[in-house]
């Protein structure tokens, strides 16, 4: 994966780093950084999923006041932002 990781930024540079630009910060991190980012999003995700998926909960907050803390799209922008970072 380093070596993909390497050889994606040495590209960049050839290309006067058009390419890297898109990648944003991404490039100029390491793997084992990138996948705990991965594994933060998807815990992240599946956080939001429960709680989404947890009516009653919800309900409670709802009902204390609490409406802007919930959000539904939460759960679809860390699966979005997952899939990009891969």
């Amino acid at each position: 994966m380093a070596a993909a990781q390497r050889d994606a930024l040495e590209e960049s540079e050839a290309e006067g780093g058009e390419a890297g630009s898109e990648q944003g910060m991404y490039r100029h991190m390491t793997s084992a950084h990138l996948f705990k980012l991965l594994d933060c999003l998807l815990e992240s995700h599946t956080f939001a999923k429960d709680f989404n998926s947890n009516n009653e909960q919800r309900t409670a907050l709802w009902r204390a006041g609490k409406h802007k803390h919930l959000h539904h799209g939460s759960e679809t922008s860390l699966r979005y932002e997952s899939i990009c970072l891969l």
